[in-house]
């Protein structure tokens, strides 16, 4: 496995719909086909999509860590490095998937690789003590922060002066300083995890309230050796292998996040970091499909693609996580997404064990010297005589000649193998002076570049100061330069004015007219805003007198319904006697009538207990009776005299209540027309008030128009005026054909003083 190219694996995870985009009622655009398909349609466009595995909304942390990332570890310990990077737009679930968000009850990708790491580590130790080795793991962290293409160390963030430098050898690009702490359990980690996430730069936008403004790298490193019975350790087992985390902040377009000010600007880095990743994947995709084996990649584009160099087409097993929304509202940016992610399946990396070359040279020739002795023993060959070159190997008499010819060439071959051992010695040795020799000459070059340095330092520093004076005189030459143009420009300005003399005459006669028209407007306006206000004061009088003739005619209905209440109550006490006296005639009539022999009437006259509140008065009356008895003339006389009288008075009352009522809804009506006519009279006095009144704002805002007119071009004129009595004085020497004609300016001045004088009355 080592030394081979091995793809860049890419997962694509979908996140649910948020509570937002379901209160604006978006629909899903993106759909899971097959497995690992993907297709992304909407009215227009339908684009498919392929990828080594896809997450759904349904997807748990747990099996996203289990299906991509779990066997990713083997190789981690192995020796190898690995890198898992979240891509794609805000908002889209990165922080959540890789963990280094405040999800504690559903742990992301960098708490569940702890957890796995540090069991693994407990297992290996005790499979190797079992073999009878011990397997020894050194484990750290490092959690580093990319904000606006600088670097700041989330472990300690006062550190200063982080640099990049490139790695020697097969090594990627380094960063340092940084803290880098021994961990010994996953409750460590997430110390330093936990601690580092709250030093990181967070913000919020329209899109995501808790918006990653910067990239972030959390990078375990662990080292793994074995340590011999004796103390020491075996060379050929130290493993140092990297697992690089990775939370990118996400793309973001200003019209949708509403970013301003140091938003927008942190939104303009993230982008641009995010476009040379997209370079750096692309043009890695068309070198590794032959399409253009001579192309640039641009890994020095911008820090996140320098640091990321090895996890791209390096030394490194690599997996990306493309992190979308389903939303049909953000169509755009996942189609863009999609499409990186899908071209980053075509990067190749090439990941190796990560060992010290010289260490692992070093271990080959010494196993093929100890090969090379072996073989000699086997043949009873002392290696000193070889060295001194004395050796006599065998003799004639021991063995026939095709044996000798047989070990005399297998001598010498050993000997050849054995210089050539020496030799490799000898050049590693060499190479040991050589390099220390180049490590006192690099001091050397350091205390020359030192001095360099300093005296750099100085001429930068002499070169300020000459520059400095420089400036100065610069300085010095342009304001002589902005005098002379200013005298230059005083000269033509005079000779302007001198010839301008007489259009500045018509402009002091055509103010003074003009004045004289808006005086005569004003007086105008005056006059009219008297003649409103007199029509004021007479609407005023009138609606006065209206309310008082109001007032006047609701006092008499008041007192004519007191007065009918009156004549009601009286007319009611009046109609109870008269039903008590026709009571107590009924009741007399009964007691008569049973004194008195019964007459023979019609059935309709009778009497009786049962019927007597049902006589009529015409049988009270007598009228039709055949008897002319005493009784029965007493009967009429009483009929005549008790019940005939009350019934017409109690019609007559009945017919003046009427009347009374009639002539009430008479004044009521007239009341109502008068009300209506008064309505509608207040309506017009109104209507025609509030025209006035509209004029008359009109007018006073022409007015008030027409006077800071007024007062600016007397402002004007007084400027140009004073312009010209300073220029006089300056400009003495001014030829004489130019002062020919040259107005009095103090005639001038009291011209534009009389002009303001008028214009203030």
């Amino acid at each position: 496995m080592d030394k081979e190219e091995v793809k860049v694996r890419v997962a694509l995870r979908i996140r649910p719909l948020s509570e937002k985009e379901k209160h604006d009622n978006c629909a899903e655009c993106l759909k899971v086909v097959g497995d690992g398909q993907v297709r992304i349609e909407n009215s227009e466009n339908e684009f498919p999509f392929t990828y080594d595995c896809v997450f759904d909304t349904n997807t748990t942390q747990k099996a996203v860590y289990t299906q991509g990332i779990q066997h990713m570890l083997d190789s981690f310990f192995a020796g190898y490095n690995v890198t898992v990077f979240a891509y794609g737009q805000t908002g889209t679930g990165k922080t959540y998937t890789m963990g280094t968000g405040d999800s504690y009850d559903q742990p992301g990708v960098i708490p569940r690789v702890a957890d796995d790491v540090f069991g693994r580590i407990k297992n290996h130790r005790m499979e190797a003590l079992q073999r009878g080795e011990d397997r020894v793991f050194t484990t750290k962290v490092q959690y580093l922060e990319i904000y606006k293409e600088n670097f700041r160390d989330l472990l300690c963030p006062t550190t200063t002066g982080i640099k990049m430098q490139d790695g020697k050898g097969k090594s990627g690009p380094t960063v340092t300083p940084l803290e880098t702490p021994i961990v010994t359990d996953k409750n460590m980690l997430m110390e330093y995890l936990l601690e580092g996430n709250t030093q990181r730069r967070t913000g919020d936008t329209k899109m995501n309230q808790l918006s990653s403004r910067s990239h972030s790298i959390f990078t375990l490193i662990m080292e793994q050796k074995v340590v011999n019975p004796d103390g020491s350790t075996s060379s050929e087992d130290t493993l140092v292998s990297k697992f690089h985390l990775v939370d990118l902040a996400g793309s973001e377009r200003q019209k949708k996040t509403g970013a301003i000010g140091e938003r927008f600007k942190e939104s303009v880095n993230i982008n641009a970091g995010l476009l040379a990743l997209g370079n750096v994947i692309s043009a890695l995709a068309d070198t590794q499909q032959k399409r253009d084996r001579n192309k640039h990649i641009p890994y020095r584009a911008s820090k996140l693609t320098r640091i990321l160099q090895d996890s791209l087409g390096g030394n490194s097993h690599t997996l990306i996580i493309a992190c979308v929304s389903p939303a049909d509202n953000s169509f755009d940016e996942t189609v863009s997404t999609l499409r990186y992610a899908n071209r980053a399946r075509n990067i190749k990396n090439k990941p190796h064990i990560n060992r010290d070359p010289a260490t692992e040279r070093m271990q080959q020739l010494l196993s093929e010297l100890q090969m090379c002795k072996a073989l000699l023993r086997r043949n009873n060959i002392d290696t000193s005589d070889i060295a001194n070159g004395s050796l006599d190997l065998i003799t004639t008499d021991e063995v026939d000649n095709e044996e000798m010819c047989r070990l005399r060439q297998e001598n010498m071959e050993l000997t050849a193998d054995v210089a050539d051992l020496q030799a490799n010695l000898s050049m590693l040795t060499r190479e040991g002076q050589e390099k220390n020799a180049q490590a006192d000459l690099i001091q050397q070059l350091q205390a020359q570049l030192a001095n360099k340095t300093t005296r750099v330092q100085q001429l930068e520093h002499h070169c300020g100061a000459l520059e400095g004076e420089i400036r100065k005189r610069d300085a010095q030459i342009n304001v002589l330069q902005t005098d002379v143009e200013e005298m230059e420009k005083d000269l033509t300005d005079a000779a302007t004015a001198l010839e301008e003399k007489d259009q500045l005459h018509l402009n002091v006669e055509k103010l003074q007219f003009e004045l004289q028209q808006r005086d005569t407007k004003l007086h105008e306006l005056q006059r009219d805003v008297e003649e409103g206000e007199s029509d004021l004061i007479n609407a005023a009088k009138s609606i006065e007198e209206k309310d008082l003739r109001l007032d006047e005619l609701s006092r008499m209905l008041d007192e004519t319904r007191a007065h009918l209440a009156r004549t009601t109550r009286e007319k009611n006490d009046q109609v109870e006697n008269l039903i008590s006296t026709l009571e107590q005639l009924k009741r007399q009539q009964a007691q008569q009538n049973k004194q008195v022999a019964p007459v023979q009437a019609p059935p309709s006259l009778l009497i009786c207990d049962d019927d007597a509140p049902k006589i009529s008065i015409k049988g009270l009356t007598g009228d039709n009776c055949n008897d002319g008895a005493t009784s029965t003339k007493y009967h009429d006389d009483q009929t005549t005299s008790g019940s005939s009288d009350p019934v017409s008075m109690l019609d007559r009352r009945e017919r003046e209540v009427k009347q009374l009522g009639k002539r009430v809804g008479e004044l009521e009506e007239a009341l109502q027309q008068r009300d209506a006519q008064r309505d509608i009279i207040i309506d017009t006095k109104l209507k025609r008030m509030q025209d006035l009144v509209i004029r008359l704002h009109t007018a006073n805002k022409n007015l008030q128009h027409a006077t800071h007119t007024a007062f600016q071009e007397n402002a004007e004129l007084k400027s140009v005026l004073t312009d010209l009595m300073q220029n006089k004085k300056k400009k003495k020497d001014v030829p004489p054909h130019l002062k020919r004609g040259t107005p009095d300016p103090a005639e001038l001045i009291s011209i534009s003083m009389k002009a303001s004088a008028t214009t203030a009355q």
